[in-house]
């Protein structure tokens, strides 16, 4: 299989790529392959410049327009049609309560340094 996805996600623009990787990425978070969740998070951060947790729920038709400085916690949950620019940052505001991250609800917009530390509709 990752010798089909070599063959096939370099012919498309770095934009889509990131769209299959974000799909490939919640396919690994659903099927528990930390693993394979995790090198590819390692890929995102290096190519892409941002960090998505491997346990965060990211709807694969997010949109991300500009990737450099994002940065998604593990408890994070980001429903449809959510639009990020970079330098967004979501995650938990008390560090001592583990149901404390935001969800992020459907059709929402992040423009550039935005940083979501509580529940967001």
């Amino acid at each position: 299989m990752n010798s089909v996805l070599r063959a096939f996600i370099p012919v498309y623009g770095a934009s889509t790529r990131f769209r299959l990787y974000l799909r490939l990425r919640e396919f690994y978070r659903k099927h528990n392959m930390d693993f394979l969740a995790t090198c590819l998070k390692v890929h995102l951060q290096k190519n892409y410049g941002c960090e998505l947790s491997i346990h965060a729920e990211i709807s694969p038709k997010a949109a991300f327009m500009h990737t450099v400085g994002i940065v998604i916690g593990e408890g994070v949950v980001v429903e449809d049609g959510v639009v990020f620019y970079s330098g967004v940052v979501l995650g938990r505001k008390n560090i001592n309560d583990s149901n404390d991250y935001p969800t992020i609800k459907k059709m929402s917009y992040y423009p550039l340094d935005v940083h979501a530390l509580v529940n967001v509709s």
